[in-house]
């Protein structure tokens, strides 16, 4: 894994997403979730490649689809007979597969719920680099009350969606109705956690980027985080990547939010994060 985008979800991270994997190098994948299993299964050890396929096909959406489709008679071909991996080796002969798909040379993921496994990730691949992508939290919130797999959550008080995707667990929880202060608390505590165990990664290996800069300032934004991870910036991908971005389409609604939802230890932290909620909210 080259680079890992994470956040707290709601964030603008398929945005990110997206953006880089147009770029010539790069397959970026729009989330997977199953590394952290293979990895509680098998840590850094050797494991069957049947047993790690598998988890990918245990792995779904809120939907109760596959978070990922596997093209198993190409993955075969490049796995060329092996029959025991590591974790690591697996999932590069893996996201490697896609990017040559598509003509490409590197791969990289974007899977906001990595957020408490990047530390994790980077045992896995020392070399990986994390961008947390931050979006004002009132507007995460409001995404976060309207979405059925953070509504799953709020409901079940769950904090990551990987654990529940695993073999459906998810359906052990009715989603249910619940208050917007609950999903106000849902960011902050993510929130809280990525910053947690960004403490923990190699030095200089986790970049914070505002989601209204890269709205404002696309193109030095775009450019910072390409230096960041390593990758080149050629101008057609520049140009490419700031014609996908639609700011008549990023319309704030914070503004619908009453100010007495709004928890002490969560003004503080829109606060610190340069977030100005006494205007967005009431």
């Amino acid at each position: 894994m080259h680079f890992c985008i994470t956040g707290t979800g709601r964030c603008g991270s398929k945005l990110l997403r997206n953006l880089f994997h147009i770029h010539p190098a790069l397959f970026v994948y729009d989330e997977t979730h199953w590394i952290p299993k293979m990895y509680e299964f098998f840590g850094t050890g050797e494991a069957e490649v049947e047993a790690l396929i598998n988890i990918i096909r245990r792995t779904n959406h809120v939907t109760g689809l596959p978070v990922t489709e596997l093209d198993e008679a190409r993955l075969a071909t490049d796995l060329a007979g092996a029959t025991r991996m590591t974790v690591a080796q697996f999932c590069d002969v893996l996201g490697k597969s896609f990017a040559q798909k598509e003509g490409k040379t590197l791969w990289a993921d974007k899977t906001p719920d990595y957020g408490p496994n990047l530390q994790v990730l980077q045992t896995l691949w020392p070399n990986c680099r994390f961008v947390h992508i931050v979006r004002h939290g009132l507007e995460v919130a409001l995404s976060m009350s309207r979405h059925p797999g953070f509504r799953w959550m709020a409901s079940a008080q769950e904090m990551w969606w990987c654990p529940p995707s695993f073999n459906r667990y998810y359906q052990a929880v009715d989603t249910v109705e619940r208050p917007f202060a609950d999903f106000l608390d849902l960011w902050y505590r993510r929130f809280q956690r990525i910053r947690n165990e960004s403490t923990r990664l190699h030095p200089d290996s986790y970049l914070e980027v505002r989601f209204e800069d890269l709205i404002a300032a696309p193109e030095g934004t775009l450019t910072k985080i390409a230096a960041f991870v390593d990758v080149a910036a050629p101008e057609d991908w520049v140009s490419e990547a700031l014609s996908l971005i639609d700011v008549r389409r990023i319309r704030s609604h914070a503004r619908e939010i009453e100010g007495g939802n709004i928890h002490p230890r969560h003004r503080e932290l829109l606060t610190s994060l340069g977030y100005d909620w006494t205007t967005q909210a009431g």
